[in-house]
């Protein structure tokens, strides 16, 4: 739960931070490619946060799904599987909806400050190989539950 609070404060941080520092008048707040790297690095740091609950969620559910076949509850162990797969797009569609929304109020901000447009391009760029590092997150835990269902028989 933590992690999809932090998601949309970061959001609504970044635009505020950016926009605030923009009106502010000190350098590096004015500069267009600080604000563009420092939004890069928001960005991926965000992509990390998900792709670390994801893969802590991919291994409490295969870890689950196991322990509940050995225990011959096939059931439990296909709910374990939902619940886990349920969890893992949750947390891949927060993350990329926060990368989105720090992407588009960096964009604002870097354009209003007569950005060019190979820093917009960073930037979005940057938010498409980190959503796309989320979604390869999810694709592999929902194998990995998979397999691990599969392994019952």
């Amino acid at each position: 739960m933590r992690f999809f609070t932090s998601i949309a404060f970061a959001g609504a941080l970044a635009g505020l931070v950016l926009a605030s520092g923009a009106r502010a008048g000190s350098d590096p707040d004015r500069d267009p490619a600080a604000v563009a790297e420092r939004c890069i690095a928001r960005i991926h740091t965000i992509g990390e946060a998900a792709v670390t609950h994801i893969v802590m969620t991919t291994a409490r559910t295969v870890s689950a799904i196991e322990e509940l076949l050995a225990a011959g509850d096939v059931e439990g162990a296909q709910a374990a599987a939902r619940h886990g797969a349920a969890r893992a797009r949750r947390l891949g569609r927060r993350g990329i909806g926060g990368i989105h929304e720090t992407a588009e109020s960096c964009i604002r901000v870097i354009r209003r400050l007569g950005g060019d447009r190979e820093l917009v391009h960073g930037v979005i760029q940057a938010a498409r190989t980190t959503s796309a590092r989320i979604e390869a997150a999810v694709e592999e835990c929902l194998r990995r539950i998979r397999e691990a269902l599969e392994a019952a028989g």
